[in-house]
């Protein structure tokens, strides 16, 4: 149903509205060039690298491979800015704004052929835009992935919206090496066949045709054949078994782990703000928070139910959000919400339409004080970004002063590391290759025991070193907790105890205590002593280098 009321001149004109939203979020988005490189920026624009220079000609092998994915198009557009910035993270996030508002561009294409002008496209997209759950597809470098995987993404189901109504094989063939190209993009494009199927059901609905599964069919076919062709080549050319490969985090199909991963993909993109605050709740009360996201549910789906007449539109934007979600449900990551916040921004916006759709003003004051939040939000966690950069900037200086002497150690053992300050990332990944980077050394071998998740910075933490036992003894005495790899716990002399494999190396870390949201707050990691060998730790707020 298309909502045609009355609106204010200006916004009646397509190109102004499309220009309004793409401003608003340029604006907003605009303090991201100052975030400097963070987490494992360098480690992924220098993941395809020989002699210091991109190797493109490494993603046409199996080189091109890493834990299980193949993803050459983003590689290649990593190295593309390297080579006109080098080593400048400006040139890199400004790569990552521009995608961004082009696939917030295609946002409002899509929701316009879908449901009218002028108020849901201009609505969905500016909520797609500002949407906070986008914060580590946007400012994160290796987020990009997700950026030019939903541009192609968008633009396939765009121009099959095109075909279905058309008839043109030339806008089925531009769909298909859309979907080709964000394949090459991003996992997450597998999903994009079975969108494609309530999208035909939708046009022939929106043209007063009965559906046609026959000719549905027709329609979709084609694309099914381009994955598994996709799938097969990868497992026949470049041994690429994608889908029962060794990538551990996506193997658990339990089905009570999917349905949690579910339920707080959803709950991310309904609360603009609190997700750190909730995965600690969820932690701590798995039962209660379960529970009453059951009722939450069930009560949604009742009323859903009763109003079915009228809310038939959105199923439409709800098969995109759960469909699309079906690659990534194994495992709950916040960046892999990008393509399904499409579906969550356009249904929004169709709702907030419904609730007056005679009456532009309030519709407008709705959905303005919806983007106002989302705007806030966003730019808080783009401050907190930039501050987390510049704690790993001077924590790098630092290292680099401190180990000036190291540049024949082979091998740095790194018993406590500032991985996140909340849910931002300092040095949660990629540490290696930074420290390789700072003390240009490529050979270095980092092995990391406790990566440390502090609940502000700076924080605290204690230690003692025990040279005869060759260990250490943390604790987070000021909040916060240590992430230990993800690997199962087992009994260690009336302990529990994690086994830890690193870059150096694999060991045991003794658990002392848990905090009241069941993670590891003091731990007792192996510090071995050996010749070009050096430790260090981070206290809470700097890194200390112990001597053995």
């Amino acid at each position: 149903m298309a909502i045609r009321s009355i609106a204010p001149p200006f916004l009646q004109h397509r190109s102004v509205q499309l220009a309004v939203v793409i401003g608003a979020t340029a604006l907003l988005l605009l303090p991201m060039l100052w975030i400097g490189f963070i987490n494992d920026d360098a480690a992924y624009i220098s993941l395809f690298f020989r002699d210091n220079a991109p190797d493109p000609l490494r993603l046409l092998t199996s080189a091109g491979i890493t834990e299980d994915y193949y993803r050459p198009l983003s590689e290649l557009s990593s190295a593309v800015d390297f080579w006109l910035w080098g080593w400048n993270p400006v040139g890199f996030r400004l790569t990552n704004l521009l995608l961004h508002l082009l696939a917030t561009g295609l946002v409002f294409r899509l929701a316009e052929r879908w449901f009218g002008a002028p108020f849901v496209p201009f609505a969905a997209a500016l909520f797609f835009g500002l949407l906070p759950v986008h914060e580590t597809s946007i400012l994160w470098i290796p987020g990009r992935t997700d950026l030019l995987c939903a541009v192609f993404y968008l633009g396939s189901v765009c121009s099959l919206t095109t075909y279905a109504r058309s008839n043109k094989w030339r806008d089925q063939c531009l769909a298909l090496l859309l979907m080709l190209l964000a394949l090459l993009s991003k996992e997450m494009a597998f999903s994009l066949p079975l969108i494609l199927v309530p999208v035909a059901w939708w046009v022939d609905r929106k043209q007063g045709v009965r559906w046609q599964p026959n000719r549905t069919f027709r329609i979709v076919a084609p694309f099914f054949l381009l994955a598994a062709g996709v799938v097969a080549a990868r497992w026949l050319l470049l041994e690429n078994n994608m889908l029962f490969g060794g990538n551990g985090p996506h193997t658990d199909t339990n089905i009570l782990h999917l349905a949690r991963n579910l339920g707080m993909f959803l709950a991310a993109l309904v609360i603009p703000t609190g997700l750190y605050q909730l995965q600690g709740l969820l932690a701590a009360h798995p039962t209660a928070v379960a529970g009453g996201g059951a009722i939450v549910a069930a009560a949604a789906a009742w009323a859903a139910w009763r109003n079915r007449g009228r809310l038939l539109p959105l199923l439409l934007p709800a098969a995109w959000v759960l469909l699309s979600l079906l690659p990534v449900s194994r495992l709950m990551m916040r960046w892999y919400l990008y393509i399904p916040s499409v579906g969550f921004s356009i249904g929004l916006a169709w709702a907030i339409g419904q609730l007056a759709p005679h009456r532009w003003r309030l519709r407008a004051a709705l959905a303005g004080g919806v983007a106002l939040l989302y705007a806030v939000v966003l730019l808080l966690a783009t401050a907190q970004w930039i501050f987390a950069s510049r704690i790993a900037d001077s924590l790098v200086v630092q290292l680099r002063r401190d180990l000036r002497g190291s540049s024949g150690a082979d091998t740095i053992y790194v018993a406590s590391l500032l991985a996140r300050i909340q849910t931002v990332p300092v040095f949660h990944l990629g540490f290696q290759k930074t420290l390789q980077r700072a003390l240009g050394n490529d050979s270095l071998v980092v092995g990391t025991w406790g990566r440390f998740v502090a609940d502000r910075y700076p924080s605290r933490i204690s230690y003692r070193y025990d040279s005869a036992r060759g260990n250490i003894h943390l604790s987070a005495d000021d909040g916060g907790y240590f992430l230990l790899g993800g690997n199962a716990l087992q009994a260690d002399n009336g302990r529990m105890a994690a086994q830890v494999e690193t870059d150096a190396g694999s060991g045991t870390v003794t658990i002392n205590r848990v905090s009241e949201s069941g993670q590891p707050s003091a731990i007792t990691a192996p510090l071995p002593s050996r010749k070009r060998h050096r430790s260090i730790i981070f206290d809470g707020s700097r890194f200390v280098v112990i001597q053995p």
